[in-house]
């Protein structure tokens, strides 16, 4: 079968070595594919293209990905990839030899969820919680200790792939005002919350818990099925079984209301 070839002009950025160049295989040869040719042969065939991987957030030893709101649709979302000095955004991220792009959720859930849109520079970690500390206290009207355990467990919900045990934090009280007005405030500081009124345990398992959400329920009671998914729903690496008979991922952040 013939086949039609064009030279690359890039050979000394893709390899190297006497005699060594690249050429790509027309879609009547090869289907696309690139190869290594030297003087002797082909050697190490690759695919033309980046691979694609849909990701809800990469972490690399010199950068990371993660998951930003698109400003001209709310139903969308694009990626962010930080290298420690700089920021870039953009529907599709190339790092190295893969290509990047949104993980697919329901556009109800992009726009439930509370995304980051943009990255700046925050100060040092004490300056952060004293800042996050003073808005609770001055803001949400809580004691200072109470407060302070409210702050680490908001540092906690932005690492729920570095810890084994991801914390919990219940709210518990008659005052439903105030608890509701709390649960807004951590809407705004906590990583991919979302804020949910009664659901149940099979409705919880629809949600897309690969993406690390925390969960910011409001309930008048907590069943004993409920407490027994979200006491299993914070350990990393744990399956649950849905009414469908699918397995699916566990761990998410969770702070619940429960009023009496």
């Amino acid at each position: 079968m013939q086949q039609t070839y064009d030279a690359a002009e890039h050979v000394q950025r893709m390899c190297s070595g006497p005699g060594v160049r690249t050429i790509s295989a027309s879609a009547h040869g090869s289907g696309g594919k690139e190869f290594i040719l030297n003087a002797v042969g082909i050697i190490n065939p690759s695919v033309a293209t980046a691979k694609r991987v849909a990701t809800a957030g990469e972490s690399f030893p010199n950068a990371m990905i993660d998951l930003v709101a698109d400003p001209s649709d709310s139903s969308r979302l694009k990626l962010l990839l930080w290298d420690g000095t700089n920021a870039k955004v953009a529907p599709r991220i190339k790092y190295r030899c893969c290509t990047y792009e949104p993980v697919a959720l329901h556009p109800a859930v992009v726009r439930g969820v509370r995304w980051p849109t943009f990255c700046s520079a925050c100060g040092s970690t004490r300056e952060l919680f004293d800042r996050i500390l003073s808005l609770i206290t001055e803001k949400c009207g809580i004691a200072e200790q109470p407060a302070r355990m409210m702050v680490y467990f908001i540092f906690s919900t932005w690492f729920p792939d570095r810890l084994a045990l991801a914390p919990g934090l219940a709210i518990v009280g008659s005052a439903v005002g105030e608890a509701i007005q709390l649960l807004r405030f951590l809407h705004c500081v906590c990583r991919r919350p979302i804020l949910l009124g009664g659901m149940s345990q099979p409705n919880l398992m629809s949600l897309p818990l690969s993406v690390y959400p925390t969960l910011l329920l409001d309930r008048p009671m907590l069943t004993r099925p409920l407490q027994t998914f979200l006491s299993a729903s914070n350990r990393r690496g744990f399956l649950a079984v849905n009414r469908g008979k699918k397995f699916r991922r566990l761990l998410s952040e969770g702070s619940i209301f429960w009023r009496r």
